[in-house]
Order: structure tokens, then C-alpha cells, then sequence
């Protein structure tokens, strides 16, 4: 996988372990959004049977759920930008380098 990435993308083995790292947390971002809809299938499910549970047990599922979408958005947020600003970081010193080593006759012969 890591190697079908960096052939693919043109990716260092660094980048492409860290996009593999931020595709899995994005995913992961996507499977947490489903979270709320849960509980408001439970609650309406409990509303119907009428055996609702207390206001606090909901209320603290309301507040655990705000707080693990909160780690995984900031976790997923880091990742990924952490990711592709080191990764450009990285390219761009690679293309300086091929420019230095370029004689000045080619750059005088290009330049339009």
C-alpha cells in the first residue's frame, strides 16, 4: 500500500505513511458522525415504548458524544495537515535541489 502510494502520488515514504494515517482517522471522522443518529434512534425508540431513560443519562451521552467528535476532528484536522504541509515542505526542497544542479546556461536558454 505504502509503496502504490508513493508511486502513485509521488510521495516520500514519509508522506505516504502519513496520508495512509489520515486517510484511516478521516475514516474514522466519517464512522463517529454516525454516532448522533444513534442516539436519536434510541431516544425516539424509548419515547415509543415509553421507557425512557433519565434526562442525565441522555445528557451525558449528548455530552460524550460532543467531546469524542471534538478529539477526533482535531486528531483527524492535525493529521491531515500535518501530513500534506510537511510533504510539500519535503517536494519543495527536493525541486530546489534539482534547480541548483541545473548549469545557468539552461536557465538563460528558457528564459522567454
Amino acid at each position: 500500500m505504502i509503496k502504490y502510494l508513493m508511486n502513485h502520488f509521488a510521495l516520500t515514504e514519509t508522506g505516504a505513511k502519513q496520508l495512509k494515517k489520515a486517510s484511516l482517522l478521516s475514516f474514522l471522522t466519517f464512522f463517529v458522525n454516525m454516532t448522533p443518529m444513534f442516539v436519536i434512534m434510541f431516544t425516539i425508540q424509548g419515547i415509543l415504548d415509553q421507557n425512557i431513560a433519565s434526562y442525565y443519562v441522555y445528557g451525558s451521552i449528548v455530552v460524550g458524544i460532543d467531546l469524542l467528535l471534538r478529539i477526533v476532528y482535531t486528531v483527524s484536522y492535525d493529521a491531515l495537515y500535518t501530513a500534506v504541509f510537511s510533504e510539500a515542505k519535503v517536494q519543495r526542497l527536493n525541486a530546489s535541489k534539482k534547480l541548483k544542479e541545473l548549469p545557468l546556461s539552461y536557465l538563460y536558454k528558457h528564459d522567454s
